[in-house]
């Protein structure tokens, strides 16, 4: 992650936005882009660009097995819970946190879980305010478990999901199919807010 946050920083300084995505997730753009400009913006601008917008967890504990995929030793991180963060595939983070997170970080000890140490423990020393943007960062392709919410002119808070369990990947033509019935999920399925 810091060598890609380094790349970001070198190559794409002057964007206003960093969106990071693993590589079985899924966006539409379309209503990405209209999140960005009715929400992200404004919460962005509150807070100086100063922001990270994700799937949030809270108060998730330190693993300490070390049989563990996720252990964490005290030598890395010695509480027992992790500030705030987003994980997961795929979240939006303002250039400008980017690049505080780059300076920050060289301050602490580095661990291999990279979304609590960038967005949780290295974004909380360098007060960049992370926010919960579950409800646009889906976890799942499963069309049952995705939110079905949507704003009062009918557009979907989800914009974007991923292949969790690789159901997709290993299908022949998996993601396109997903996307085609990712792009379509809406109108017809929507619980509209008021």
């Amino acid at each position: 992650m810091n060598s890609l946050y380094q790349w970001q920083q070198y190559y794409c300084s002057n964007v206003d936005y960093f969106l990071r995505a693993d590589e079985d997730t899924l966006l539409v753009g379309s209503r990405f882009e209209y999140w960005l400009n009715k929400e992200f913006n404004a919460i962005s601008s509150r807070f100086d660009q100063k922001v990270i917008f994700g799937h949030l967890l809270r108060n998730s504990p330190v693993l300490r097995n070390p049989n563990d995929r996720w252990y964490v030793s005290f030598e890395w991180y010695d509480k027992p819970t992790y500030p705030d963060y987003v994980g997961g595939p795929c979240y939006l983070m303002t250039s400008k946190a980017v690049k505080l997170i780059l300076e920050e970080a060289k301050n602490h000890k580095h661990m291999p879980i990279d979304d609590a140490f960038y967005t949780g423990i290295v974004a909380d020393a360098a007060g960049i305010k992370v926010f919960d943007g579950s409800q646009y960062f889906g976890f799942a392709f499963t069309l049952s478990q995705w939110d079905h919410s949507c704003d009062k002119n009918g557009i979907p808070f989800l914009f974007s999901i991923v292949d969790e369990d690789g159901e997709y990947d290993d299908a022949h033509g998996g993601y396109t199919k997903a996307l085609n019935i990712f792009k379509q999920y809406g109108s017809s399925t929507c619980s509209t807010f008021s």
